[in-house]
């Protein structure tokens, strides 16, 4: 829908539009936000930005080149996901080759992140603490997942005695340990 309706309009006429005329509408506008949005500044840092909109225009053209939505395999269609994915590479990202640096504040991969900061009144590091000690124990991860992260060799931080069905040699935190970087 790109027009205004009455509050009170007859709304049984309406039609619903194809997929790909929907597709267009939704690539034209961002087209459109790629032309008119700002770069990403210092000052407004979690911001959308054009590549953001590029970011999302590949995402999208992506999903419509899909077998799901594209039975019969236009090649056209996957052409233009492809161009669109290599306009935002274009800008320079790339995937980090250490996963440390993911949560680095310049990380190249970074296209477009929401940021907490205390002067937002997110009050992430209030709810992330341990509970009860003046923490919400929102963000403490569990043991299952801290067994999930691989170690640099990318083997499991831990053997499993499959006919006991044990745990033998749990996971040693240290400096080969993925999640050292985010847990």
């Amino acid at each position: 829908m790109n027009e205004l309706f009455e509050l009170g309009g007859d709304y049984t006429k309406i039609t619903r539009e194809s997929y790909d005329n929907v597709v267009d509408f939704i690539i034209s506008e961002l087209d459109e936000a790629i032309a008119l949005l700002p770069p990403q500044s210092e000052c407004e840092k979690g911001r959308a930005t054009p590549d953001a909109a590029r970011a999302l225009k590949s995402r999208v053209l992506l999903y419509a080149a899909s077998p799901l939505n594209n039975p019969d395999n236009d090649l056209g269609k996957w052409q233009k996901a492809a161009d669109a994915a290599e306009a935002l590479l274009d800008k320079g990202y790339t995937l980090n080759d250490d996963y440390r640096n993911l949560f680095l504040e310049e990380s190249n991969e970074i296209i477009f992140a929401r940021y907490f900061t205390p002067s937002n009144a997110h009050r992430i590091a209030g709810w992330s603490g341990i509970s009860g000690y003046t923490g919400g124990g929102g963000n403490a991860p569990t043991q299952n997942i801290v067994m999930d992260y691989e170690m640099i060799n990318g083997e499991l931080p831990y053997s499993l005695d499959e006919e006991n069905n044990r745990i033998i040699n749990p996971v040693s935190v240290n400096e080969e340990f993925h999640a050292n970087a985010s847990l």
